[in-house]
């Protein structure tokens, strides 16, 4: 998940995006009524500021972590969500009453099957490989069930890893050819076999007049041997269109 946003900007701006929109949302907290038929109730005024769960929802960490109010834990939970299809909480509780909801990263959990009952629980694996056994009544969780594994979530980048693979392809392939192609680009031809101080000196006179962006289009002028310049083909210049491509098959998967 670290390297995404330095993959596509695109893809970091759909997903940032939709945290964002997400982490707007107001919360009620409602009453259900004896009527099947009828909506819940919202709470309002003193009632609403009163209850334990919007509390709880509203400061999700108590207060121990005071960045971590509840847009700013809704935002980064989506964003784990559009990513990996997977969304997790741990609940910490005084004297069984639920007083924190720490959101967690979806690889440092991993669910425990069970015979009988799917998930047995789930063990929490820290940073410093440390494992914490977890039951069922500690975690909430929200995913895209996984085709293969209905216990783990499935996000979009399955079907996005050759796009964003070509992707950085082609942005890696730019960058090493603004930085050193010697322009213009082709191949020096010398009848002779050059002694190693000829061929240091000649490397050292062409890098320094024709490398790099800033010298791009430079006449060469060659003391001896040939120079043959190498065209670019139209394929090679299609990147515009590739990352059109890439770009739509983002929008396509969300």
């Amino acid at each position: 998940l670290a390297a995404l946003n330095d993959t596509s900007a695109t893809l970091y701006g759909v997903v940032t995006k939709l945290a964002r929109m997400t982490s707007l949302v107001e919360w009620d907290l409602c009453r259900k009524t004896d009527d099947p038929d009828q909506e819940p109730e919202p709470l309002t005024g003193q009632q609403a500021a009163n209850a334990a769960p919007l509390k709880v929802w509203n400061n999700p960490t108590g207060g121990a972590v005071p960045y971590m109010t509840r847009p700013f834990v809704v935002a980064g939970t989506q964003q784990y969500k559009d990513l990996c299809g997977e969304l997790w909480f741990v609940v910490t509780r005084f004297a069984g009453i639920p007083v924190q909801l720490w959101p967690v990263r979806p690889d440092r959990m991993f669910p425990i099957p069970s015979a009988t009952k799917m998930i047995a629980g789930y063990v929490y694996r820290g940073p410093d490989g440390e494992e914490v056994p977890l039951d069922t009544s500690d975690v909430i969780t929200s995913f895209s069930p996984d085709s293969m594994d209905w216990t783990r979530g499935m996000g979009p980048l399955g079907a996005l890893s050759r796009d964003l693979a070509q992707n950085d392809a082609q942005s890696a392939w730019q960058a090493a050819h603004f930085r050193n192609s010697a322009q213009p680009g082709g191949l020096i031809t010398i009848g002779r076999r050059l002694q190693d101080t000829e061929w240091d000196s000649l490397m050292e006179r062409w890098r320094a007049n024709h490398q790099g962006i800033q010298n791009a289009g430079r006449v060469a002028v060659l003391e001896e041997g040939e120079f043959t310049p190498l065209s670019y083909t139209q394929r090679d210049m299609q990147f515009v269109e590739s990352k059109q491509l890439t770009r739509d098959a983002i929008f396509d998967a969300y």
